[in-house]
């Protein structure tokens, strides 16, 4: 009689740590909150004149689109000349983790999640999707490091998920607090307005800090890793949020591609 295989609890103490917790990869990657404090202080407006709508977010958009170009290059270079590979570990190596030695290394899924959420999404919730990464992030690799006990299949931890998620939601409330006291008092997300508390904007918020790290949970490595997956998927569940709770659709609530990439 043949023995049935013994399944692999989905958590369990028994799993073991995954990666471990890098401060000099935290601290670069917190270099990108300038990309949504550019983004939503309209910086590029001062620098610049220009006809399209609105004129930070297209500048932004095509100077990410020129990093995500440059570092395909660099990558391509890499991973086909020796000599290029040494010298970017060399320069880079305290900011990788040790399978991006062979792997697209997470700058790349990073900007090209930054170069959609600014080209497309609502400001507010480009902010919040992009914080929550590099806010929630590091909290949770540091709370899964040091504390977490009960482990998924894939290594991470479910106090880790949690930290994530608290720590996402706390700067998000945060943020939209700035928002409703002093940035921008008439944006749809403000956390109370004249007739009270804003609901819609506490779950979009509840939302879109819980899915980035469900996100993070199941990301991969390589293009698909959590630098992709939280921005794209906690924005897409606010905006699935929004659109559900106002009845408005997609359409309305996303920034016009040819406004984005044609001047007027």
């Amino acid at each position: 009689m043949n023995q049935q295989k013994e399944k692999t609890p989905l958590f369990s103490k028994s799993h073991q740590p995954g990666e471990s917790f890098n401060k000099h990869r935290k601290i670069y990657h917190l270099f990108g909150l300038l990309i949504p404090l550019i983004f939503y202080f309209n910086t590029f407006d001062y620098l610049f004149t220009t006809s399209f709508k609105e004129t930070t977010r297209s500048i932004s958009f095509y100077i990410l689109l020129g990093l995500n170009i440059f570092l395909w290059i660099v990558e391509i270079l890499r991973f086909n000349f020796e000599w290029w590979q040494d010298l970017f570990i060399k320069t880079a190596g305290k900011l990788l983790k040790e399978k991006e030695y062979t792997k697209i290394h997470s700058s790349v899924p990073f900007l090209l999640s930054n170069m959609l959420v600014v080209g497309f999404m609502p400001k507010e919730l480009a902010v919040l999707s992009i914080a929550f990464l590099l806010i929630g992030d590091p909290v949770a690799a540091y709370v899964g490091e040091h504390y977490g006990s009960i482990r998924f299949k894939n290594g991470k931890s479910i106090q880790g998920m949690l930290g994530g998620m608290t720590s996402a939601f706390l700067a998000g409330l945060f943020f939209l607090l700035l928002v409703t006291l002093w940035l921008d008092p008439k944006s749809p997300f403000v956390l109370w307005n004249e007739n009270g508390l804003n609901g819609i904007a506490w779950m979009v918020l509840v939302a879109g800090s819980i899915s980035a790290f469900l996100f993070e949970l199941i990301s991969g490595h390589g293009l698909l890793d959590d630098n992709m997956t939280i921005p794209l998927g906690s924005s897409f569940v606010m905006v699935w949020t929004y659109s559900v709770l106002t009845g408005l659709s997609f359409s309305e609530i996303l920034y016009s591609w040819r406004d984005l990439l044609f001047p007027h």
